[in-house]
């Protein structure tokens, strides 16, 4: 716990980037810059923590702590920095975010049930693009009147995440996939409503679909 605390003040010292020189450093990093990448990770390793720190009631025991919760946010952000692209106009942490806590899921996955059962549940939101009439995404949850305290703060964690990953989108593929699936007020559109509203054919929007839930699964790696 000692070196714990060591670690927190080390960190702690570090300044935080402002965005412009958060720009330039992933312009750098994004062209393979190690030092770069090294840069936008050493500066975002106390929100790791604070990421982290939020999951510390779902530990139950000493087999799993908040310090390896931690190493695996590390392990997240450095994969993010690697993938960040600055042209999507959104702070670092804002997508670093959904890497951080994929990866403290997948750390709690063995010991929380819910770990599991939220993975399946944005599984089922990717697999329903194959149908040709979506759900709102709302109807991918429980009645939250049958849920314990635990599942509902993973649904309110899991809200976070979608919104996060639709950041790595086009402007247009997330406002299809947003109609799609009830993000904003839980009633779903259809292909052709979509096309009527953003003037586009029904088979045309399928299309910008098809290819923002590919952006989506090849990003990030779900929950196993």
């Amino acid at each position: 716990m000692e070196s714990l605390g060591i670690y927190f003040n080390q960190i702690n010292s570090i300044p935080l980037l402002t965005a412009e020189q958060e720009k330039v450093l992933a312009a750098r990093a994004k062209s393979g810059d190690k030092s770069a990448i090294d840069a936008l990770v050493v500066s975002n390793l106390r929100f790791v923590v604070s990421v982290a720190n939020a999951y510390k009631n779902y530990l139950k025991d000493e087999s799993l702590k908040v310090e390896d919760l931690i190493m695996e946010g590390n392990v997240a952000l450095m994969t993010a920095a690697q993938k960040f692209d600055p042209s999507k106009n959104v702070r670092f942490c804002t997508y670093a975010v959904w890497w951080i806590k994929n990866a403290i899921y997948r750390a709690l996955s063995k010991k929380i049930k819910t770990s599991s059962w939220t993975a399946a549940r944005l599984d089922v939101i990717y697999k329903a693009s194959e149908e040709d009439d979506a759900q709102p995404l709302i109807n991918y949850f429980p009645d939250e009147k049958f849920l314990g305290p635990e599942r509902l703060a993973v649904n309110a964690n899991m809200v976070e995440l979608v919104d996060a990953a639709l950041a790595v989108l086009k402007p247009k593929e997330r406002e299809v996939i947003k109609c799609r699936f009830g993000f904003d007020n839980g009633e779903c559109m259809t292909l052709q409503e979509i096309g009527d509203k953003l003037g586009h054919t029904k088979e045309g929007i399928r299309q910008i679909e098809k290819s923002g839930l590919k952006k989506l699964r090849k990003e990030f790696v779900l929950v196993a």
